[in-house]
């Protein structure tokens, strides 16, 4: 009598999931190893601190750069994050004057920082 009274239809055979892509733009992908290039520039130092670009992952359709930063003693001021504490609202002018400021500028003039805080953009024009 109870399965009378749920008259419950059968299950449809389901498509495949849609499975969320992220964009080429937004990392590295997923599954493919990177063209890994030594390059161990100094970029800047003080009697405090060094910071190094030690590396390139290169992939297919961009390059992630590996950035270190050596601090002697206590850590005092020095942020040694490149996006700030990570707390809402902590990205005050004085901590984005004591942060590390990294950037590159592209061939066609276009720019990115760590100073770029939220969600990348999709980028205009040609990628890849």
């Amino acid at each position: 009598m109870a399965d009378d009274f749920f008259d419950v239809p059968p299950l449809k055979p389901s498509a495949e999931p849609v499975r969320y892509r992220a964009p080429e733009w937004a990392g590295p992908p997923h599954g493919v190893a990177p063209a890994v290039v030594a390059l161990d520039v100094l970029l800047g130092r003080s009697d405090r601190a060094v910071v190094l670009l030690s590396a390139a992952d290169v992939y297919p359709a961009g390059v992630s750069l590996r950035l270190l930063m050596l601090v002697g003693g206590e850590l005092g001021d020095v942020d040694p994050g490149l996006f700030g504490s990570g707390r809402r609202g902590s990205n005050t002018d004085a901590e984005r004057q004591r942060a590390l400021c990294f950037g590159v500028q592209f061939s066609d003039g276009a720019r990115a920082t760590n100073l770029d805080y939220g969600s990348p953009a999709e980028p205009n024009g040609p990628f890849g």
